[in-house]
């Protein structure tokens, strides 16, 4: 009976693809090629990813990530942190990280997956980062707020995976794709160490350099090969690479069994969607304000910033048509609940209980 239930919402679903006039093809076929076995989801994905590189799941998958990326071995995931770090006045902006943790250590790292280009990429990270930093200032269990200073602060660490390279990394001209920021430069050419580490990744340029095998004589090849996994993990020359190597293999297998999964399928499609949505709003906005702006003689840039703020509150309320279990999996995946929600995925009385919890927890706020 539950078969055949999840086999008519996957058909309306389907066909819900299908119908949609304004998605693009190439994703509307991707979506169709998913459902039909053709394809693996992708990890970039915020549903796939949070499932696959999981600290509380797969620390040993998160820590290989942001070790290697980084260069920092003292990388050690000890659980998921929250992804909404508080804000210091009424009037704040939310700011929502993708996959956060406390290490072992104490420190606070994010592995952050950006699966559009997204051109103010480094000032989000900048305020994002500089957001966790004040959680590091910050007296823990078992602390008082006398034994916090200056020297003794703990640093952050994010790493930013972009399947798609924004025009500021494009036009840069270097071999490299990761670029890490772990430094500050004054004018005069003194150098001031910082307590945020970052480093951006060009997930494409990555792939691009796998594929064609013209990276450096230096390449850390597992890295580069996960990465391009991460990509594109439906590509040939990926694939056949994984195939002799049992850490990688094992993601792709659980890529494949996600990927299969009759919830998993209807959350990624609702993402889709929902960008869709979001995507739709920005370009909106942005015609709207630009043309305000052109009447007031507002400068470009004001008017830019003004239409994806408008664009950023849309996206805030969520696409309206994105279901109400998919809102349920999205509440667990935040709230760092990752194995309840690899059980809900597969027992339909836990996921039912799941969605009787969220709704009591969504009257209280």
């Amino acid at each position: 009976m539950e078969e055949t239930k999840e086999s008519k919402e996957l058909q309306e679903l389907r066909q819900r693809v299908i119908n949609n006039l304004s998605m693009p093809e190439d994703v509307k076929q991707n979506l169709l090629d998913i459902f039909d076995n053709k394809k693996l989801a992708s990890i970039a994905t915020d549903t796939i990813s949070k499932l696959v590189l999981s600290p509380d799941i797969h620390p040993e998958r998160f820590d290989y990530l942001m070790q290697h990326v980084t260069g920092d071995y003292t990388i050690f995931a000890n659980s998921s942190a929250t992804n909404e770090p508080p804000v210091d006045s009424f009037e704040a902006k939310k700011s929502i990280t993708d996959i956060p943790s406390w290490l072992k250590d104490e420190r606070y790292a994010d592995l952050e997956m950006q699966q559009v280009a997204q051109e103010f990429i480094f000032n989000r990270i900048d305020i994002y980062s500089s957001k966790a930093l004040l959680l590091q200032y910050s007296a823990k269990a078992g602390k008082s707020k006398g034994e916090i200073n200056y020297s003794n602060i703990l640093d952050v660490i994010f790493v930013v995976l972009m399947k798609e390279s924004p025009k500021l990394f494009k036009n840069f001209d270097s071999s490299r794709y990761i670029h890490r920021v772990n430094k500050a430069i004054s004018d005069t050419g003194m150098e001031f160490p910082m307590l945020r580490n970052i480093a951006f990744v060009q997930l494409d340029k990555a792939l691009e350099q796998f594929v064609n095998k013209t990276y450096n004589e230096d390449e850390d090849l597992e890295l580069l090969t996960l990465l391009a996994m991460i990509a594109d993990i439906n590509h040939p020359a990926v694939r056949e690479a994984i195939r002799s190597n049992p850490f990688l293999l094992d993601l792709y297998k659980d890529v494949a069994k996600f990927s299969e999964n009759h919830e998993v399928r209807k959350m990624i499609t609702n993402e889709e969607l929902e960008m869709l949505t979001i995507n739709s709003y920005k370009h909106q906005f942005r015609e709207e304000g630009l043309a305000e702006g052109r009447e007031a003689g507002l400068a470009e840039g004001r008017t830019e910033g003004r239409a994806e703020g408008r664009a950023e509150g849309r996206a805030e309320g969520r696409a309206e048509g994105e279901s109400h279990i998919s809102l349920v999996y999205k509440w667990l995946l935040d709230s760092g609940r990752n194995s309840d929600m690899v059980k809900a995925l597969d027992d339909p009385t836990f996921r039912e209980q799941i969605c009787k919890e969220y709704d009591e927890a969504n009257k209280q706020t």
